[in-house]
């Protein structure tokens, strides 16, 4: 991770949280890693819902 990274991460929590996938004091809590898997299952969801 680079020293930016920490407000695109925010932001994508904040967009997570704002689509109801998950609570915004949930996203805050989990490890970068469970963050970034999680929205790597999101953006997984999403391609499949527009095929």
């Amino acid at each position: 991770m680079k020293p930016g990274d920490g407000k695109a991460l925010r932001k994508l929590a904040i967009q997570l949280s704002y689509k109801g996938s998950a609570s915004l004091d949930f996203l805050y809590n989990v490890t970068v890693e469970e963050f970034l898997e999680i929205v790597k299952e999101v953006a997984e969801c999403g391609k499949q819902k527009r095929i």
